[in-house]
Protein backbone atom coordinates (compact mmCIF):
# COMPACT_ATOMS: atom_id res chain seq x y z
CA UNK A 1 0.00 0.00 0.00
CA UNK A 2 2.64 2.76 0.71
CA UNK A 3 4.55 1.91 -2.46
CA UNK A 4 1.02 2.29 -4.39
CA UNK A 5 1.06 5.72 -2.98
CA UNK A 6 4.87 6.16 -3.65
CA UNK A 7 3.70 5.31 -7.55
CA UNK A 8 0.89 8.01 -7.10
CA UNK A 9 2.55 11.07 -5.73
CA UNK A 10 5.14 10.27 -8.73
CA UNK A 11 2.35 9.85 -11.36
CA UNK A 12 0.97 13.46 -10.47
CA UNK A 13 4.34 14.77 -10.68
CA UNK A 14 4.50 16.34 -6.77
CA UNK A 15 8.70 16.32 -6.59
CA UNK A 16 8.20 18.27 -9.26
CA UNK A 17 5.73 20.48 -8.53
CA UNK A 18 7.52 20.97 -5.18
CA UNK A 19 10.33 22.32 -6.63
CA UNK A 20 8.79 24.79 -8.91
CA UNK A 21 7.06 26.12 -5.76
CA UNK A 22 10.00 26.06 -4.13
CA UNK A 23 12.12 28.13 -7.04
CA UNK A 24 9.53 30.49 -7.63
CA UNK A 25 8.70 31.31 -3.43
CA UNK A 26 12.61 31.48 -3.60
CA UNK A 27 12.78 34.23 -6.25
CA UNK A 28 10.10 36.19 -4.79
CA UNK A 29 12.23 36.10 -1.70
CA UNK A 30 10.25 34.03 0.37
CA UNK A 31 12.70 32.37 2.06
CA UNK A 32 10.98 30.61 4.98
CA UNK A 33 8.78 29.31 2.59
CA UNK A 34 10.84 28.03 -0.25
CA UNK A 35 13.18 26.17 2.45
CA UNK A 36 9.51 24.11 3.51
CA UNK A 37 8.83 23.46 0.39
CA UNK A 38 12.78 21.97 0.11
CA UNK A 39 11.79 19.09 3.02
CA UNK A 40 8.37 18.08 2.26
CA UNK A 41 9.03 15.69 -0.30
CA UNK A 42 12.05 14.65 1.69
CA UNK A 43 10.00 14.11 4.82
CA UNK A 44 7.20 12.37 3.00
CA UNK A 45 9.67 9.93 1.71
CA UNK A 46 11.28 9.04 5.01
CA UNK A 47 7.68 8.78 6.97
CA UNK A 48 6.83 5.74 4.15
CA UNK A 49 10.41 4.48 4.68
CA UNK A 50 9.33 3.85 8.53
CA UNK A 51 6.08 2.44 7.68
CA UNK A 52 7.81 0.14 5.09
CA UNK A 53 10.29 -1.18 7.86
CA UNK A 54 7.98 -1.01 10.96
CA UNK A 55 5.17 -2.64 9.17
CA UNK A 56 6.97 -5.24 6.80
CA UNK A 57 4.80 -7.51 5.22
CA UNK A 58 1.73 -6.73 7.34
CA UNK A 59 -1.89 -5.99 5.55
CA UNK A 60 -3.89 -3.26 6.94
CA UNK A 61 -7.28 -2.21 6.25
CA UNK A 62 -7.29 1.15 4.15
CA UNK A 63 -8.99 3.36 6.97
CA UNK A 64 -6.47 2.40 9.55
CA UNK A 65 -3.72 2.60 6.75
CA UNK A 66 -5.57 6.29 6.42
CA UNK A 67 -5.20 6.86 9.64
CA UNK A 68 -1.39 6.54 10.32
CA UNK A 69 -0.75 8.28 7.16
CA UNK A 70 -2.82 11.08 8.58
CA UNK A 71 -1.31 11.11 12.02
CA UNK A 72 2.50 10.70 10.33
CA UNK A 73 2.08 13.97 8.19
CA UNK A 74 0.63 16.05 10.62
CA UNK A 75 3.88 14.96 13.13
CA UNK A 76 5.98 16.53 10.52
CA UNK A 77 8.62 19.03 11.76
CA UNK A 78 10.57 21.05 9.49
CA UNK A 79 13.89 22.74 10.02
CA UNK A 80 13.53 26.17 9.62
CA UNK A 81 17.12 27.89 9.93
CA UNK A 82 16.63 31.74 9.93
CA UNK A 83 16.49 32.26 6.30
CA UNK A 84 18.76 35.23 6.65
CA UNK A 85 21.69 36.31 8.79
CA UNK A 86 20.10 40.04 8.87
CA UNK A 87 18.97 40.76 11.94
CA UNK A 88 18.77 43.54 14.53
CA UNK A 89 20.35 42.99 18.40
CA UNK A 90 20.04 45.36 20.35
CA UNK A 91 22.39 45.81 24.13
CA UNK A 92 24.75 47.38 25.63
CA UNK A 93 28.40 47.82 25.49
CA UNK A 94 29.99 46.62 28.39
CA UNK A 95 27.86 43.53 27.99
CA UNK A 96 27.52 42.77 24.24
CA UNK A 97 29.91 41.10 21.90
CA UNK A 98 28.93 41.79 18.61
CA UNK A 99 30.98 41.18 15.44
CA UNK A 100 30.63 41.16 12.06
CA UNK A 101 28.15 43.99 12.44
CA UNK A 102 27.10 45.92 8.78
CA UNK A 103 25.50 48.97 10.62
CA UNK A 104 26.10 50.18 14.33
CA UNK A 105 23.73 52.93 16.43
CA UNK A 106 25.41 53.81 19.15
CA UNK A 107 22.60 56.10 21.26
CA UNK A 108 23.62 58.67 24.37
CA UNK A 109 26.62 59.85 23.35
CA UNK A 110 26.58 62.48 26.14
CA UNK A 111 29.19 64.13 28.32
CA UNK A 112 29.69 61.75 31.39
CA UNK A 113 27.72 59.55 29.93
CA UNK A 114 29.86 58.04 27.33
CA UNK A 115 32.47 57.62 28.53
CA UNK A 116 31.21 57.52 32.00
CA UNK A 117 31.96 60.27 34.54
CA UNK A 118 34.30 58.69 37.47
CA UNK A 119 32.33 58.33 40.80
CA UNK A 120 34.00 59.24 43.87
CA UNK A 121 32.07 56.46 45.80
CA UNK A 122 34.99 54.75 47.29
CA UNK A 123 36.12 55.58 50.70
CA UNK A 124 39.74 54.47 49.64
CA UNK A 125 42.01 56.75 47.43
CA UNK A 126 43.58 55.45 44.36
CA UNK A 127 46.78 55.35 45.60
CA UNK A 128 45.72 53.23 48.73
CA UNK A 129 43.77 51.06 46.50
CA UNK A 130 46.85 50.58 44.41
CA UNK A 131 49.03 49.73 47.37
CA UNK A 132 46.07 47.28 48.71
CA UNK A 133 46.17 45.66 45.32
CA UNK A 134 49.76 45.07 45.35
CA UNK A 135 49.56 43.23 48.90
CA UNK A 136 47.75 40.83 47.17
CA UNK A 137 44.36 41.99 48.58
CA UNK A 138 41.34 41.35 46.09
CA UNK A 139 39.74 44.64 45.39
CA UNK A 140 37.33 45.86 42.78
CA UNK A 141 38.42 47.65 39.63
CA UNK A 142 40.01 51.35 40.76
CA UNK A 143 38.80 53.80 38.51
CA UNK A 144 41.70 54.14 36.24
CA UNK A 145 41.07 50.28 35.33
CA UNK A 146 37.46 51.09 34.64
CA UNK A 147 38.41 53.34 32.25
CA UNK A 148 40.68 51.45 30.58
CA UNK A 149 38.01 48.85 30.30
CA UNK A 150 34.94 51.36 29.11
CA UNK A 151 37.76 53.19 26.91
CA UNK A 152 38.52 49.33 24.81
CA UNK A 153 34.53 49.10 24.87
CA UNK A 154 34.23 52.35 23.02
CA UNK A 155 36.76 51.33 20.46
CA UNK A 156 35.44 47.88 20.20
CA UNK A 157 31.94 49.65 19.56
CA UNK A 158 33.55 52.05 16.92
CA UNK A 159 35.39 49.57 14.79
CA UNK A 160 32.76 47.09 14.94
CA UNK A 161 30.28 48.04 11.54
CA UNK A 162 31.92 47.63 8.44
CA UNK A 163 29.28 49.45 6.69
CA UNK A 164 27.50 52.53 8.76
CA UNK A 165 28.07 54.18 12.32
CA UNK A 166 25.60 56.56 14.04
CA UNK A 167 26.48 58.48 16.89
CA UNK A 168 23.34 59.97 18.71
CA UNK A 169 23.34 62.80 21.63
CA UNK A 170 20.62 64.81 23.11
CA UNK A 171 20.59 68.47 22.86
CA UNK A 172 18.38 68.81 26.08
CA UNK A 173 16.70 66.83 28.99
CA UNK A 174 13.27 65.74 29.78
CA UNK A 175 12.76 69.52 31.25
CA UNK A 176 14.81 71.72 28.78
CA UNK A 177 17.65 72.00 30.34
CA UNK A 178 20.79 72.03 27.85
CA UNK A 179 23.46 68.81 27.55
CA UNK A 180 26.59 68.62 25.66
CA UNK A 181 27.72 65.81 23.75
CA UNK A 182 30.71 63.76 24.14
CA UNK A 183 34.25 64.96 23.18
CA UNK A 184 33.78 61.27 21.58
CA UNK A 185 31.82 63.69 19.44
CA UNK A 186 33.95 65.69 18.51
CA UNK A 187 36.91 63.08 18.19
CA UNK A 188 34.46 61.19 15.56
CA UNK A 189 33.73 64.27 13.23
CA UNK A 190 37.64 65.06 13.28
CA UNK A 191 38.68 61.17 12.06
CA UNK A 192 35.63 61.19 9.60
CA UNK A 193 35.70 64.63 8.13
CA UNK A 194 32.87 63.46 5.40
CA UNK A 195 30.81 62.49 8.14
CA UNK A 196 26.91 63.28 7.66
CA UNK A 197 25.48 65.69 10.81
CA UNK A 198 21.15 65.97 11.32
CA UNK A 199 19.57 67.42 13.85
CA UNK A 200 16.18 65.40 14.63
CA UNK A 201 13.75 67.08 17.28
CA UNK A 202 10.30 65.54 18.85
CA UNK A 203 8.61 68.64 19.01
CA UNK A 204 7.47 69.67 15.28
CA UNK A 205 7.18 73.83 16.61
CA UNK A 206 10.83 73.75 16.84
CA UNK A 207 11.08 73.72 13.27
CA UNK A 208 10.43 75.78 10.49
CA UNK A 209 7.56 76.43 8.23
CA UNK A 210 9.05 74.12 5.32
CA UNK A 211 10.26 71.54 7.82
CA UNK A 212 6.97 71.22 9.87
CA UNK A 213 5.67 70.48 6.00
CA UNK A 214 8.20 67.52 5.24
CA UNK A 215 7.37 66.41 9.19
CA UNK A 216 3.71 66.50 8.43
CA UNK A 217 4.06 64.67 5.24
CA UNK A 218 6.03 61.64 6.92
Amino acid sequence: MVEAVYVFLEEIQVPDKLEKARLEAEEAGRLAEAMQHGQVWDAVIQLMDEFVEMLGEEELSFPLFQQMMDTGLASLKFALIPPSLDQVFIGSMDLSRMYQVKCMFIIGVNDGVIPARPSDESVLSEDDREWLKRAGAELAETGKERLLDEQFLIYQALSSPSHHLYLSYSVSDEEGRSLLPSPLIKYCQELMPNHEHALYVLDPEQLDDKEQLIFCSE
